[in-house]
């Protein structure tokens, strides 16, 4: 890829209907920055910090409106929407507030620009699916958050911090008087993910962040620090072992509490329904060839060619006497974080359920590469470490066989998720639909 070019959709603060324009020679064009290093389209503070220092403009994201170019070899175009913090924001030399209505007639630099400006003014005007995307939301966000800090006594040492911003979530980071604190809401398509978060945290303290406060009518979920540091980049494959080790030693212990993870709107997608969901993903040739990274008729035949070999798998999985437990849906070393007293805590629970657990660690392998210098070998240790707890069900010998039957089956699972549970219910369908055909490449081709 040739590089990256970054521009802001900036809507006047007061909702005058009007984008901020700068004057390029006898034309206009957007706002453009630049964003020093790489960094995924939703995690946004590097936008952020970016306006603030090359175009004093004091803004936080409401979201990635479109992404132009990445699957070409040419530059890359990222079109943020930002919000300003302020009614009266100085603007750049030159820059004017654009009427929407003058729009057509002003020459463009980037004449292509056009069309993405319209768009989103029409989303401004709509309004959209996602709260975080509108802009206004924060300020009463962030101040529920504050009010419940201030009840347990803490005070904020500066100003919130925007993470991230897509449409499953929005996170900001609060720096406060007792440790760091973190802000979480999700659609509706997650909202068990408070409430499972609470309880989690109260049965297994030591695995689980801290709740402070939730709101489930609103899907938000104020968390104390997990800690400081994941497994993300880290080189010892010991800690890594230790990790999957005391997740297999949680999802045993959540074994037992399937009903109450079920009474809490968690999703039930245990064995026995699989082989129904699998024929209707198979059979829905659209959404299999939806997308820039769309199935091929061919992967799509060979996918439909092993309907039954997958059906017994699922039928074998459910014979094995294993337990459903909690299953995390997006498990990776990021979402690890190293916990006090050698122990490790488990993040982000958006797309969990119960279900069987050895599909976890299917996305988890996909950052063994150039994670550790050995991922062959690291592979056979870490799966060894996760399965030695599951012992008490079954020797290790049948164990592995279940854990390589399961990881076939687990591909489904996963595309599943996003079949039925996410793509239907996003407005923004571009943020997430290469999962689908993601992980069913992982089946066809064998990298389980």
């Amino acid at each position: 890829m040739a590089g990256r070019a970054y521009y802001a959709l900036v809507a006047e603060p007061a909702g005058q209907n009007r984008i901020l324009l700068l004057p390029e020679g006898s034309d206009w064009s957007l706002p453009r920055f630049s964003v020093t290093h790489d960094h995924w389209w939703q995690d946004v503070a590097p936008v952020n910090q970016a306006l603030r220092r090359q175009l004093g403009l004091p803004a936080t994201t409401l979201n990635c409106v479109r992404l132009v170019g990445e699957e070409a070899d040419e530059t890359a175009q990222f079109f943020y929407a930002l919000e300003l913090s302020g009614l009266h924001t100085q603007l750049p030399a030159d820059g004017r507030w654009i009427a929407a209505e003058a729009l057509d007639e002003l020459p463009l630099k980037q004449p292509e620009h056009r069309e993405i400006i319209a768009d989103w003014l029409r989303q401004v005007s709509n309004g959209h699916a996602a709260p975080w995307y509108r802009p206004g939301w924060r300020d009463g966000a962030l101040q529920w958050a504050r009010d419940q800090l201030a009840r347990r006594g803490l005070s904020l040492t500066g100003t919130p911090e925007q993470v991230r911003s897509w449409e499953r979530s929005s996170l900001w980071r609060f720096r406060t008087t007792g440790g760091t604190a973190y802000f979480k809401t999700v659609p509706q398509m997650f909202a068990a993910e408070p409430r499972l978060s609470q309880k989690l945290a109260e049965w297994l303290p030591d695995r689980f962040a801290p709740v402070l406060a939730i709101e489930p009518e609103r899907n938000w979920l104020l968390m104390g620090d997990a800690g400081e540091k994941s497994l993300l980049r880290d080189p010892e494959a010991v800690r890594w072992e230790a990790a999957l080790r005391q997740y297999a030693e949680l999802q045993i212990a959540l074994s037992r509490r399937t009903d109450e993870m079920l009474g809490l709107g968690l999703p039930d997608r245990r064995l026995e329904a699989l082989p129904e969901r699998i024929d209707a993903l198979l059979a829905d040739t659209a959404a299999l060839k939806n997308g820039p990274t769309g199935l091929s008729d061919q992967e799509i035949a060979e996918l439909r060619q092993r309907r039954g070999e997958l059906h017994e798998a699922c039928h074998q999985l459910v014979e094995s006497g294993l337990p459903a437990s909690l299953e995390h849906g997006d498990f990776a070393s990021g979402q690890i974080i190293v916990g006090p007293n050698g122990g490790y805590r488990f993040i982000d629970w958006s797309d969990g359920s119960v279900s069987f657990p050895f599909f976890s660690l299917l996305f988890f392998w996909a950052e063994l590469e150039g994670e550790l210098d050995d991922p062959l070998e690291a592979r056979v240790r870490l799966r060894q470490a996760y399965l030695e707890p599951w012992t008490a069900y079954a020797p290790m010998s049948k164990l592995a066989a279940l854990y390589a039957l399961a990881q076939k089956v687990a591909a489904l699972h996963h595309a599943l998720i996003y079949h039925r549970d996410i793509l239907p219910h996003m407005q923004a369908r571009w943020e997430m639909e290469r999962m689908l055909p993601y992980y069913l490449r992982i089946l066809l081709k064998g990298r389980v």
